[in-house]
């Protein structure tokens, strides 16, 4: 099944509009003319087909006062994309808080993992959510395929806004994933040059 990931981001409504994300030149898979809140918008935008069913997970810090609006503007996000396209989503939301104490963190990347099984297709946005989030959320990408049979890292999304010029870009930053999945694998061999060894891999 395809699975998507994102967190909800802490923005005041009142600055917290649609842009149009644009990706960089050779990315087909990002390529859009939409605009969005939300950058996984645009994945599901482009990976998703009529008649299919997806689950959409958030990571929301409830705690925090603006996640409960910027919640309902996804939401409205979803459902306008689902009519446009013709597809089914269950949403499933992993609630947790701003605290960063390791309790949080283990029970954050608990509740993560829960969500994949083998056969998966993942999609997972780190643009938003407090800092530690993009880590618990990539050591649980880790986990899933590592651990879960035939499941496959499809993107690892970044929305970038420069606030100095106002504009927005989009990187798929899954590189990242699998050169940590490289080292991982790196440790069990010790090649006598492991700089080779990573770029020989990831350019395969």
């Amino acid at each position: 099944m395809k699975k998507f990931i994102t967190s909800i981001p802490f923005q005041p409504m009142e600055g917290f509009k649609k842009v149009r994300y644009a990706a960089q030149e050779n990315d087909k898979f990002l390529a859009n003319n939409i605009e969005t809140r939300y950058p996984i918008i645009v994945a599901i935008k482009n990976s998703v087909q009529k008649g299919e069913k997806i689950y959409v997970t958030i990571i929301a810090a409830n705690d925090h006062q603006n996640v409960e609006q910027n919640k309902k503007l996804l939401i409205e996000e979803l459902d306008l994309i689902k009519a446009d396209i013709g597809f089914e989503y269950v949403l499933n939301e992993i609630p947790t808080t701003t605290e960063e104490t390791p309790e949080k963190h283990l029970e954050l990347f608990e509740q993560i993992i829960g969500i994949f099984q083998e056969d998966d297709e993942i999609y997972a946005d780190i643009t938003y959510g407090t800092k530690p989030t993009p880590i618990v959320m990539m050591m649980a990408l880790s986990y899933a395929y590592e651990m879960c049979g035939n499941t496959d890292v499809k993107a690892v999304i970044y929305g970038a806004k420069n606030h100095v010029t106002g504009k927005t870009e989009i990187f798929d930053e899954s590189c990242l994933f699998y050169m940590n999945s490289v080292v991982h694998k790196m440790a069990q061999t010790k090649p006598s040059d492991p700089l080779k060894f990573i770029r020989n891999i990831l350019d395969m």
